[in-house]
């Protein structure tokens, strides 16, 4: 319709001289300066917790490999003790007074 004027649409912009001094301020250059070591502070801390988690990453896998090989270790010494108190049942042998020094002659 000819003639009709639109309403609510959105207001000028400001004008760039006006955006650009805004930037000059001395307030703003501060803001500016604190803004910015907080963001690299920010990010140096967040690296940083990043080479910790790594570092304990590798450290708990270390350690895992090590528990896992000495399950391994058990879990054979627990088979060999299980077949030297099967055969001495078998063989009907006397009750051993030390268990330890046996254990230690065959293991």
């Amino acid at each position: 319709m000819p003639g009709k004027q639109k309403c609510g649409g959105k207001a000028p912009a400001p004008s760039k001289e006006r955006k650009h001094s805004h930037k000059d301020t001395e307030e703003y250059k501060n803001r500016r300066d604190r803004n910015n070591t907080a963001v690299k502070k920010s990010r140096e801390k967040s690296r940083e917790k990043a080479r910790e988690t790594t570092e304990k990453v590798t450290k708990l896998r270390q350690e895992n490999k090590e528990l896992e090989h000495k399950v391994d270790a058990l879990s054979q010494e627990l088979d060999m003790l299980k077949e030297f108190v099967l055969a001495h049942a078998e063989t009907g042998g006397p009750p051993v007074a030390n268990p330890e020094a046996v254990i230690k002659d065959h293991g």
